[in-house]
């Protein structure tokens, strides 16, 4: 299961993480989370939804972002979709740009809904680091050596891009007014550790001493989404897991992922992946 604090693991060889994957059907939906590592977005082919906060994208073709340390996204692979992702470490961040990020600026880069004159120059980096990443995915370790250098070389390029040319300080005066993330961090764990029993709204702000209509503005402004939705959406992704790694049936799925009946599993899920749960587990047992 994808957690909503997520802890980045490094890519053997390289100081941060770099994959891809690829989408023959509308692929899983990854609940909003946040990591302290900042994530580069490129989509090679096909379509891949982003929800940033409140704001929903479609990256298409040659599409790229970058999600800033600690920013609560979600993502989902639409049909027939090629994406790699990069994850960079904050504590590498913070050392190749002395100590500048993410206090004296973030990264403000979305080429769906802003352009720059050196998007071409950034394209070209993602291009030649989705080569490299090929090459090391399919275990060549003749040249994994060569590739690692010639990925390192190429984000240390691509950062210099970015921070000369991408960079924004007022977004990162503005991330300076605290939030109490601490406190988000204790619910966010409680619901992943208990959201197959009954929660509610109102129960999780009295376990956590909260009135319930402050509880709601609390979490909707820190996740970006409603409690019920958060919770539907860890309980989906948890049926997900189960479906697509077992035999069980689908109601018994739903009923031990929380689930009130299969009714509700069912709308959850077509609400998302667009077909129903035998449908969706049906095309992913031919492919």
């Amino acid at each position: 299961m994808t957690y909503s604090h997520e802890s980045i693991q490094t890519t053997s060889g390289l100081p941060f993480r770099i994959f891809s994957f690829n989408e023959q059907n509308d692929g899983r939906f990854i609940p909003k989370h946040w990591h302290q590592s900042v994530e580069m977005i490129y989509c090679l082919s096909g379509q891949l939804k982003v929800w940033l906060i409140t704001e929903e994208y479609i990256l298409q073709k040659n599409d790229f972002m970058v999600i800033n340390t600690n920013t609560v996204h979600a993502t989902q692979g639409l049909k027939n979709s090629q994406v790699m992702i990069i994850q960079l470490p904050i504590q590498f961040l913070r050392d190749v740009t002395f100590g500048k990020y993410p206090n004296e600026f973030v990264f403000q880069i979305n080429r769906t809904v802003m352009k720059n004159d050196y998007d071409d120059v950034v394209l070209t980096y993602f291009k030649q680091m989705a080569i490299c990443s090929r090459y090391l995915k399919e275990g060549h370790k003749t040249h994994e050596l060569l590739m690692n250098l010639h990925v390192m070389s190429d984000i240390y390029g691509l950062l210099a891009i970015l921070c000369e040319h991408y960079a924004d300080k007022t977004i990162a005066a503005r991330r300076k007014l605290t939030f109490d993330r601490t406190r988000l961090i204790k619910v966010i764990d409680y619901l992943h550790d208990n959201f197959v029993n009954e929660i509610t709204l109102a129960s999780t702000a009295n376990d956590f001493n909260f009135s319930t209509s402050y509880f709601s503005k609390f979490f909707q402004q820190g996740m970006g989404t409603s409690f019920t939705s958060y919770l539907r959406s860890i309980r989906l992704d948890a049926a997900f897991e189960k479906m697509m790694t077992s035999d069980l049936d689908l109601t018994t799925i739903a009923i031990d992922c929380g689930f009130e009946s299969y009714r509700n599993f069912y709308n959850a899920f077509i609400e998302v992946y667009r077909v129903s749960p035998s449908e969706y587990r049906k095309m992913s047992t031919i492919m």
